[in-house]
């Protein structure tokens, strides 16, 4: 008898120990200024100065701390205001031209 008492203690135990653990507070992630952390982002899709904007980017999830909206991550890795300028290379040809990251 006391064999099963011990045994359903211990099983009690392990329970609360797993009930416990998913209540555990989340983990705060800090970010540096003017970034936001995201558990499903993408490198290739955060603006870049200079860099053309609205390009073709794999399907990728990805945690980290991105540029907030408004902002482009320049050589540095910091994220800084930025303006969208077209560019055209031929300007009669609509497909000739691309929006570029114009950070100040």
């Amino acid at each position: 008898m006391l064999h099963r008492l011990i045994v359903l203690a211990v099983v009690l135990s392990m329970q609360l120990l797993l009930l416990n653990a998913q209540f555990a507070d989340p983990v705060t992630i800090l970010c540096r200024r003017n970034e936001a952390y995201s558990t499903c982002g993408s490198k290739c899709m955060e603006p870049k100065c200079g860099s053309s904007l609205g390009m073709l980017c794999p399907q990728v999830c990805q945690a980290g701390c991105y540029c907030i909206a408004g902002y482009a991550r320049n050589q540095n890795g910091n994220c800084v205001p930025y303006k969208r300028v077209n560019t055209c290379q031929k300007p009669n040809v609509p497909a000739g031209c691309t929006i570029i990251a114009k950070c100040g």
